[in-house]
């Protein structure tokens, strides 16, 4: 699952390294650059394989969270839903400042997980 994550974000400019060793799971690291953001690492706090995964970021005031979801939507067709939460003292903040920027991320992520998913066939199965 992660592999289609990295392949979302490995577009142009943005980059996901796995920190910790093993395979990607609840508690995995992972370092994410982006362009115009400081390069931030994300800890996986839930993860359903193959479905959605959270993980959680903290910075500076603020504890930003990310949902992922994949559902199928259609025979080989999928729907993606990126979620991001800020919380704690400076979240109000960070929230005006990255709503732009946020949602433009969050559109380009979703599309090239769900163009990763629908290419590799991998989407989830109910």
């Amino acid at each position: 699952y992660l592999g289609g994550h990295i392949e979302a974000l490995g577009k142009p400019g943005c980059t996901v390294v796995l920190e910790t060793p093993g395979p990607f799971a609840v508690g995995s690291v992972a370092l994410v650059v982006q362009p115009k953001l400081t390069p931030t690492r994300w800890t996986v706090t839930d993860l359903v394989p193959g479905e959605s995964f959270t993980w959680r970021s903290k910075g500076l005031g603020t504890t930003s969270t990310g949902v992922h979801v994949i559902e199928p939507a259609s025979v080989g067709r999928v729907t993606v839903h990126l979620s991001i939460e800020f919380s704690g003292p400076s979240s109000r903040l960070t929230g005006i400042m990255a709503e732009s920027y946020a949602r433009n991320a969050l559109k380009f992520e979703a599309d090239g997980l769900k163009e990763y998913c629908e290419a590799t066939r991998r989407a989830p199965r109910r």
